[in-house]
């Protein structure tokens, strides 16, 4: 799976965000989430490509708003995908156990899910001991 991380300085974040998600409409890719660095005045945002073939829409659109300093920087990254839902599952992840490589962030469309993505085909034990004693939280692999 390849997702696109993309940094946006807080002044761009709300022409940027509705180009991502257009962008994501046109090809059919996912608008994962976003996170908001308050301390930095940044903006993380995450797509899904459901289709490697889609790379190059979004590298074009995103080579533009680079060069016009719309966004600070974008990466391509590939791993694998964790949906975790539960009422508080923001307040709990802050005690998720992260491995080198691992990252997390809010689901765009659900307050009480998040993407866990993984640059590894499982979790580790010590994450997965987690899931399981946290018996309220529905997990899956997407």
């Amino acid at each position: 799976m390849v997702l696109i991380e993309v940094t946006v300085p807080g002044s761009h974040a709300q022409e940027i965000e509705p180009a991502l998600i257009e962008c994501c409409a046109g090809t059919g890719d996912v608008f994962l989430g976003r996170q908001y660095y308050e301390e930095i005045d940044q903006w993380l945002y995450v797509v899904y490509l459901l289709h490697t073939i889609h790379l190059s829409t979004h590298v074009s659109m995103l080579s533009q708003a680079l060069q016009h300093q719309m966004i600070m920087s974008f990466e391509c990254v590939q791993g694998n995908l964790v949906r975790a839902s539960a009422p508080d599952i923001l307040a709990q992840m802050y005690t998720f156990p992260l491995s080198g490589g691992d990252s997390w962030i809010p689901a765009w469309h659900d307050p009480q899910s998040i993407f866990l993505y993984c640059d590894r085909p499982l979790l580790t034990k010590e994450q997965a001991v987690w899931f399981v004693l946290h018996e309220e939280i529905q997990w899956e692999y997407v």
